[in-house]
């Protein structure tokens, strides 16, 4: 009956390959138990099961960049090819036709306070806050209104809506970072020459 088992010989021969790939797959725990090849198979598929669901999501797909193998070239024809037949391109326009961002609440109004409406009440709800964000004249004049969705506890945008909040939060606070770094620079220089004086004084008593 064939077991689809290896011969010990050819388990010893592997473990001791000059290849670390291939004498890290035949131990010598493999040798001393009778295993077969589905068996050994199976309990590593269960193993990269186990480790892919302890990390986290990633999405990767490899693309080679030329038929040549060399470094330092691309062939645009080839990559977007790879690109289109994969699947890439077709997962991108879902992603993009969906709300891919999301966030909480409370993580929302606080990284785009700056967006508060000035005179605005006290919200308790963070979520009434954030809908109230959203009619601020700048995001409103960016961000459409079928471009975000509220949930119960979170916020659902689309691809680009984060993107264009951060770079509106960033023009937005820009003149005052500016504003900031001039008085440190003032206060430093002052600082400087009452410390320049002080040495003067004392060379001069000394």
């Amino acid at each position: 009956k064939n077991k689809d088992e290896l011969f010990t010989h050819v388990q010893e021969l592997m473990a001791t390959s000059s290849s670390k790939l291939v004498s890290s797959l035949f131990t010598a725990e493999d040798q001393t138990k009778s295993r077969t090849v589905a068996s050994k198979f199976l309990s590593q598929l269960n193993y990269l099961k186990s480790l892919l669901s302890s990390s986290e999501t990633r999405f990767v797909r490899c693309i080679k960049s030329n038929d040549n193998h060399s470094p330092q070239e691309v062939n645009r024809v080839s990559v977007l090819r790879q690109l289109v037949c994969g699947g890439v391109m077709a997962a991108l326009e879902v992603r993009r036709a969906g709300f891919p961002n999301r966030m909480m609440y409370y993580d929302f109004v606080r990284e785009f306070r700056v967006f508060t409406p000035p005179g605005l009440k006290v919200y308790d709800d963070d979520e009434e806050l954030a809908m109230q964000m959203f009619l601020h004249p700048h995001v409103k004049e960016r961000v459409h209104i079928s471009a975000f969705r509220p949930g119960n506890t979170k916020l659902f945008m689309q691809a680009d809506v984060l993107y264009q909040l951060r770079s509106l939060k960033d023009y937005d606070m820009y003149p005052f970072v500016c504003r900031i770094q001039r008085w440190w620079e003032v206060m430093q220089g002052d600082r400087t020459q009452r410390t320049v004086q002080r040495c003067r004084k004392a060379i001069n008593n000394a």
